[in-house]
């Protein structure tokens, strides 16, 4: 756990400087431009090389020491940081440059996260995988709530060039690190040799498949992943208009405070998971909380009310720690150590896939369907306008309520399919149960 330890607050607070200076680069682009659109395209561009290059990090994680891995993902985005921050102070620094190296900096996090997940089943014993998934999240949820208010503070007193070098210094600490510890070596690998042909090509992608064909063979993984995926699509959804939602019956400093407790509770899911471990059924535990998720969701759709909103969304992103790290526990305990970074950039990949739609489809969805069905004299204004109330933002709420369905939906069908509800008993354990045997 020691070394756990070292690596994962060198990640924490690499990661927390990295998200302070991309909302730092969003101010500096919205303040110049105006537009939402190309605010939002930063975003985008930090997303997208995820799901691009995402089978390619993962085959790079399990043929090559994640230790190194980790390494050379730090310092490419640490130089793409670099670099924004040589263009800052020739004073040449211009839109389309950010985007580039915001997706450069974001492909590097591809290789990262994949070599950073599987590590964590190299170094943590199995007793402890539950309190270490929890601390993963945790980090995550931390530097997410802590970045932005941190960020508005210090772009009034060190400016945009100020906040880069901090990260700067974040991902020299992160790097450092990774030098002063080492990994246990992997397991011989137990997969079958590739087969040739293609010009060479056709054992990279039997290698770079194999996470698929994994999922694939085993229905009740991929049925995990899919339930997975409504759970990102709804993250979308509330992430792109949670806050349009809440700014049509309250004001701006009352949507930041719902967004921040959205945060906290993401945050408090984190610390419980870390204490508790999760439950012994890790299946039941991840249904359980997605069925939960999407019930509070959609809740939050039912009234203009902050005080409404904002409890839901506490208690329905309080529960996203408690599903991910279930589920993660199940695939570090099912899949062969040395096919860990390629199944978890598949799930990352899908998930990050599923969280871009919802984030793409959210604002149209509203603005052309969801809000003139519910506006005075609307469509629905004689039905379910009587129940949630018609005007602005009750299309928004309707939507939330339609999202928060879909994914209860997705929870009851897989607690439905005896693939997916027995899937630890069905499938072998592929991790040793004597701590420290992987090494």
């Amino acid at each position: 756990m020691r070394t756990f330890f070292i690596v994962w607050l060198g990640q924490f607070i690499s990661q927390t400087g990295g998200r302070l200076s991309g909302f730092a680069l969003g101010v500096w682009v919205f303040q110049r431009t105006g537009s939402a659109t190309l605010f939002a395209l930063i975003a985008t561009f930090a997303l997208l090389p995820g799901v691009l290059v995402g089978p390619i990090a993962g085959l790079v994680a399990d043929k090559v020491d994640r230790r190194l891995v980790m390494i050379v993902s730090d310092s490419g985005a640490a130089l793409c940081t670099l670099a924004v921050a040589i263009l800052l102070a020739l004073g040449r620094l211009e839109l389309w440059q950010i985007y580039l190296t915001q997706g450069l900096a974001a492909a590097f996090s591809a290789f990262q996260a994949p070599a950073f997940a599987a590590a964590i089943t190299q170094l943590v014993p199995r007793e402890e995988l539950g309190r270490a998934a929890g601390l993963n999240q945790l980090a995550d949820g931390l530097s997410l709530v802590l970045a932005a208010p941190l960020a508005g503070l210090l772009l009034g007193s060190i400016g945009l060039a100020g906040i880069v070098a901090i990260d700067l210094i974040t991902f020299a600490f992160a790097v450092i690190t990774l030098f002063v510890v080492r990994f246990p070596p992997l397991p011989a690998s137990a997969e079958p040799a590739a087969s040739t042909g293609a010009g060479g090509w056709g054992p990279l992608l039997h290698d770079a498949s194999a996470g698929l064909r994994y999922n694939l063979a085993r229905p009740g993984l991929l049925g995990i992943n899919l339930v997975s995926a409504a759970i990102g699509l709804s993250t979308g959804v509330v992430s792109a208009l949670l806050t349009p939602m809440v700014l049509t019956f309250a004001s701006a400093s009352a949507a930041g405070a719902v967004s921040g407790i959205l945060g906290l509770g993401s945050v408090a899911g984190s610390v419980l998971m870390s204490i508790w471990k999760g439950p012994r059924r890790r299946i039941f535990g991840f249904l359980a909380y997605g069925l939960l998720h999407g019930l509070f969701v959609a809740a939050a759709g039912l009234r203009s009310s902050v005080a409404l909103v904002s409890g839901t969304m506490f208690l329905a992103f309080c529960g996203v720690p408690v599903a991910s790290v279930c589920s993660s526990l199940i695939w570090r305990t099912k899949v062969p150590l040395e096919m860990q970074g390629r199944i978890f950039a598949l799930n990352r990949m899908l998930v990050t896939l599923a969280l871009v739609v919802g984030l793409g489809l959210a604002g149209p969805l509203a603005d052309s369907i969801f809000e003139p069905l519910m506006a005075v004299g609307g469509p629905l204004a004689g039905s379910v306008g009587q129940l949630i109330g018609v005007g602005s933002g009750r299309g928004i709420g309707l939507l939330f309520i339609v999202t928060g369905a879909l994914v209860m939906l997705a929870t009851v069908a897989g607690w439905l399919s005896p693939r997916i509800r027995k899937v630890e008993e069905e499938l072998p354990d592929a991790l040793p149960a004597t701590p420290g045997a992987v090494a």
